[in-house]
């Protein structure tokens, strides 16, 4: 090869490799190799975040989620329970590392169980009295809680302490032991040494993890347990082993009165924190309205403004109240004496404080219609129950004075026939026959007349009763004034035949004794109605079936007499018999033919 073939090779490869590398020569190489770092440095990062997604995605993956497969591993002793909740109240933490460079740490817990997490809220103070609601799905053998400290800035949050507990020791084999009591639980650095201390409370709510479309009611009309979680709990402890469900109305109400009840320190309206508050116990009870706390209620004066709504006269209804007393030994000794009441009615809203996680306040309006604002800060207990709580009850409170005034105001609209029909089949169904349903309405109509208008109804049943009692005077005695054929002028009917008197025997002439039969019959019903109390004694009979004490029934009279039984087939006729239309006395004056 000449010198000028090997020159133009060398030229031709210096070209190539000034193409391969941009700017050429050492400046090019070290571009060159910073754009490669570049190249792997974004690989890398695509690499780590599909990893990631990866491990998250299979974290997540539960294969019994799938065509039943959790029922066939709970049959075949792989699994040995099925999905549950828990509830679980961070109190408080202590004794732990300052994982901090600067001030205080900002601390948080994360409950995890299996692929299912929660989370409470970030406090400087490592006291959080909040509840949370984990599922712990099935095949989980651990629950686990962590103390974490979050860092500002693209730091990642540092891990102070953890703690772990297995699922079928705690939650099954020692529950009696380790549920439902407030324990304090040693943390453990990644180390094994001892981090700190937490307080906690772990409840098991009945019922398993079910992803179907079907919900379950709740127990109480608007607590979702999701949404709730705090709520949810105490309603639980309050409500006990036999659960109800959707429960509504004066239940749910007074459910929710059973919760709203602990200490609480009450502090000024004011935004400043500084400065201590008096410590109260609040509780919600159902008291007699009255002007102030320091008044006592005036019972006719409730009466009458009842009355004039439409309630009974002597029905006074009650109210809920939000009280408060120095401590639970003075609501104790006098729970219908409290020191501050607050109707639940005049409450308009419920706030959360957004600068302190344990202070919450409410807004109502006093007898002047102004707003007034009240703060509280809670005691070892989740602000979360006192907010949720007095929502739902506000709420409630007023649906039930709505539906109240809407009933009044429906059976004041109603006939007075349809309300008495109503009245009458209540007490039908209560076992009252109808002369004592009739009585006793007789009695509530004289108690609720005036004293002018008792006087006018007894004479009216004075007047009654005399026009009556004349008029079987008339009929047994022979008339001398009265047209012939007339029913002044018609003799007394005979008597009743009884066994000792025969059926084909004579008619005797009209005797005193049978006008004495007659006579009494009204003034006995006036006596008795005045006499009797209104709500007579019950005595059981043999049938069964109550039946008042001197109340005629089967087998008695008026005077108590016993009834002597009529004999098979023998002829009974009436004393006084009323026929309709057209209809004629089954006697008649006939002349004597004897010219007696």
């Amino acid at each position: 090869m000449s010198v000028g073939a090997a020159r133009a090779v060398a030229g031709v490869g210096g070209n190539v490799m000034s193409m391969m590398i941009p700017g050429g020569g050492l400046l090019g190489a070290a571009g060159s190799a910073a754009g490669v770092f570049a190249i792997f440095a974004v690989c890398g990062f695509c690499l780590r975040w599909c990893f990631a997604k990866c491990r998250q995605c299979w974290k997540g993956f539960d294969v019994r989620a799938f065509c039943g497969i959790d029922r066939l591993f709970l049959a075949w002793g792989i699994d040995k329970h099925p999905g549950f909740f828990i509830m679980i109240t961070v109190h408080s933490a202590k004794d732990f590392r300052n994982t901090s460079l600067l001030g205080k740490a900002n601390l948080y817990v994360v409950m995890e169980a299996k692929y299912e997490s929660c989370k409470t809220m970030v406090n400087k103070n490592a006291k959080w009295e909040e509840t949370r609601r984990l599922a712990v799905p099935q095949g989980c053998s651990h629950v686990k809680l962590s103390l974490m400290d979050r860092k500002s800035g693209p730091r990642s949050d540092s891990l102070i302490g953890s703690v772990q507990w297995s699922v079928d020791k705690h939650f099954f084999k020692q529950a009696d032991k380790f549920l439902n009591v407030r324990k304090e639980h040693k943390l453990h650095a990644k180390d094994g040494s001892v981090a700190g201390q937490i307080s906690l409370t772990f409840r098991k709510v009945d019922g398993t993890v079910d992803d179907s479309d079907v919900d379950e009611d709740p127990l109480l009309e608007g607590l979702d347990p999701d949404l709730h979680p705090a709520l949810y709990g105490e309603v639980l402890n309050v409500m006990g082993d036999e659960v109800l469900r959707n429960l509504q109305g004066s239940r749910k109400v007074k459910v929710l009165a059973s919760v709203l009840q602990g200490r609480l320190e009450r502090r000024k309206s004011t935004r400043s924190l500084r400065g201590g508050g008096a410590e109260v116990f609040a509780a919600v009870c159902q008291l007699l309205p009255r002007g102030s706390s320091d008044s006592e209620p005036d019972i006719e004066d409730l009466k009458r403004k009842a009355q004039e709504k439409g309630w009974a006269k002597d029905y006074v209804p009650k109210k809920w109240y939000w009280c408060l007393w120095e401590s639970r030994k003075e609501f104790e000794k006098d729970p219908e004496d409290p020191d501050v009441m607050i109707s639940v009615l005049s409450i308009t809203s419920v706030h959360r404080d957004t600068a302190q996680s344990n202070y919450f306040s409410f807004k109502y309006k006093n007898s002047d219609g102004k707003s007034i604002e009240e703060r509280y800060r809670t005691i070892r207990r989740d602000r979360e129950v006192w907010v949720d709580g007095l929502e739902l009850l506000r709420l409630e409170c007023r649906l039930l004075k709505k539906s109240e005034n809407d009933k009044l105001a429906y059976w004041r609209s109603r006939p007075v026939g349809e309300q008495m029909d109503a009245w009458k089949a209540e007490l039908r169904l209560r076992g009252y026959s109808d002369e004592e349903i009739n009585e006793y309405y007789n009695h509530v109509l004289m108690q609720s007349m005036s004293k002018e208008e008792r006087e006018r109804a007894a004479g009216r049943a004075a007047a009654k009763e005399g026009a009556s009692a004349a008029s079987v005077n008339s009929a047994a005695s022979p008339g001398t004034g009265g047209p012939q054929g007339s029913l002044q002028s018609l003799p007394a009917k005979q008597p009743q035949p009884s066994v000792e008197q025969p059926v084909a025997a004579a008619r005797p002439e009209p005797k005193a004794s049978m006008v004495r039969e007659v006579q009494p019959r009204p003034k006995a019903k006036a006596a008795s109605r005045s006499t009797r109390s209104p709500s007579p004694t019950r005595v059981p009979v043999a049938d069964g079936r109550p039946r008042p004490i001197g109340l005629p029934g089967k087998g008695g009279s008026l005077d108590g007499r016993p009834r002597v039984p009529q004999r098979p087939g023998a002829l009974q006729r009436p004393l006084l018999q009323q026929g309709g239309k057209g209809a004629r006395p089954p006697t008649t004056n006939r002349p004597n033919r004897s010219g007696a």
